[in-house]
């Protein structure tokens, strides 16, 4: 005679219930999370959507499902990463770093797993409350920025590519990303998707290997007050501003204390200096496409510094012209006059360029 117990070992029914019950609410609150979500101030959530998602919001808060569901919805933001510049003793009294992107799309064999890690650097960046100090962060990102500076400090104790490279001595911390997506009108004027003046590196702080937050190298602060007052012609015009890039002054730190030590004094070669110190993606982009930048070979100092942050965004322009649009022109009846051309003074000629068909390949 049949038995209408179940076989052991098996799910009871309302064990049954209750996970279905539990899968239904996980998905109800993934769609209040999509449609609650206004794309602009002119475009706002429809109202039954945002009541909806006020039921689920403590879920939702404490699953962190905002952000990673943000994705999903129409004209999403622009992509926050994290940089991280490990410095390990070297020989000969110097430093030997490492970059660390997080997350860096060419680990990842599928997109949705790079999609998912990019919420844990947007959690690592959340801005804290205080409107008169925006660039301080929430206590939040500040304790788990320190949590995760211990994990990468854990993962590489040593080089990863230099067997010369002692031990881990600080870990900077670079909040990176894009300022935004290029519309159509961009595109119109020359500024592709893949260009890398999108990119706008901020130094956050360092960090010793237990996550205590150091003091600020003297040498590296002093460049970076002083830089606005170095380039301040250039920042100054408006049309210039709009192909500068935050990207650069980055790079140029790069290339003066990282790049420079190996190249020159070490005897690296250009190439093995580069995968040796595995630069972030948008940078290693900038450098194909400036690679006369990898000559410098100059004592560093603060006019070397200004220097070739300007000489990057001149050698931009002219691998990437910005085109101005007709919309941009005054009306016809107030443009000037065209002038006859007059012979260059020497001041005004354009950056000298080096053929440019033997970049390194290097990065993304």
């Amino acid at each position: 005679m049949r038995s209408n117990n179940p076989p052991s070992g098996w799910p009871t029914h309302w064990v049954k219930v209750v996970a279905s019950l539990f899968v239904a609410w996980h998905f109800y609150s993934i769609f209040g999370a999509v449609t609650a979500t206004s794309t602009s101030m002119l475009h706002p959530a429809p109202l039954p959507a945002l009541q909806i998602a006020r039921t689920s919001y403590m879920y939702r808060e404490a699953l962190f499902l905002h952000n990673a569901y943000r994705f999903y919805v129409p004209d999403p933001g622009p992509v926050q990463t994290m940089w991280f510049r490990l410095e390990y003793e070297g020989p000969k009294g110097r430093s030997i770093a490492y970059w660390y992107e997080l997350p860096r799309r060419d680990d990842f064999s599928f997109r949705m797993s790079y999609q998912r890690h990019l919420s844990v650097s947007m959690l690592l960046q959340m801005q804290g409350y205080d409107p008169t100090k925006p660039e301080q962060l929430h206590p939040l990102s500040e304790t788990l920025q320190s949590s995760y500076v211990r994990h990468i400090a854990y993962k590489f104790p040593k080089h990863p590519r230099a067997e010369e490279a002692g031990e881990l001595k600080k870990i900077d911390v670079y909040h990176a990303g894009r300022v935004m997506y290029p519309t159509g009108d961009h595109i119109r004027r020359g500024l592709t998707l893949d260009d890398p003046r999108w990119y706008r590196p901020v130094f956050y702080a360092s960090y010793a290997p237990d996550g205590t937050k150091l003091e600020l190298d003297p040498a590296k602060k002093f460049l970076r007050q002083s830089l606005p007052e170095l380039l301040q012609g250039v920042l100054s015009q408006s049309e210039e501003q709009a192909s500068f890039s935050d990207l650069f002054p980055v790079t140029a730190e790069f290339l003066l204390y990282d790049y420079h030590p190996l190249r020159f004094e070490m005897g690296y070669e250009s190439k093995q200096a580069l995968e040796l110190l595995n630069p972030p993606a948008p940078m290693a982009r900038l450098l194909r496409e400036v690679p006369e930048a990898l000559d410098i070979g100059e004592v560093i100092n603060q006019r070397v510094y200004a220097d070739l942050v300007l000489r990057m965004h001149q050698w931009m322009k002219v691998r990437r012209p910005v085109r101005p649009l007709e919309e941009d022109l005054p009306p016809l009846g107030f443009r000037p006059v065209p002038q006859k051309p007059t012979a260059p003074t020497g001041a005004d000629k354009p950056p000298a360029l080096l053929p440019n068909s033997g970049r390194p390949a290097i990065g993304n």
